[in-house]
């Protein structure tokens, strides 16, 4: 049976750790874009921010884990307009039910961690799922054999 790739806090890199400063910042901007607490950002188009925040949290993935490059930069992008449209739709509903201009930081936190959950768990029980050898596939797929 393939053991799964576990990532303990041991194994945090200096390169996990810039791909995670990308992958927030690659969001955050446009995020804060959209909601209208960037005002100087108002030229700049929805497309071009959702691109933005998709393209580098796609790249962040792929800087956090080389070997697995393609599978972590597709995870990467939905981790990253997931956390984007969390944000973005949070405000939107926060501003319709409670129409106050204060927020807490923990708010944006949470709604990005929802917003991102599909891809975080992408990324967890897809992306790095150890690789199994042709010649394992093949023969699990037969069923395990009885020598009696």
């Amino acid at each position: 049976m393939s053991k799964r790739l576990e990532i303990k806090p041991s194994d945090i890199t200096i390169r996990h750790k810039f791909a995670m400063f990308v992958c927030v910042c690659s969001v955050l901007f446009p995020a804060m874009a959209l909601t209208g607490f960037m005002p100087e950002a108002q030229d700049v188009s929805t497309s071009t921010l959702v691109a933005i925040a998709v393209i580098g949290s796609a790249g962040s993935g792929a800087i956090a884990f080389p070997r697995r490059r393609l599978r972590a930069s597709i995870s990467g992008a939905m981790l990253g307009g997931g956390a984007l449209l969390g944000i973005v739709f949070y405000v939107i509903l926060r501003l319709v039910l409670i129409p106050s201009e204060s927020f807490y930081n923990i708010e944006f936190v949470i709604a990005g961690l929802l917003g991102s959950l599909p891809g975080l768990l992408l990324l967890r029980w897809w992306a790095l799922r150890p690789e199994t050898p042709l010649s394992d596939r093949a023969s699990n797929a037969t069923g395990p054999s009885s020598t009696d």
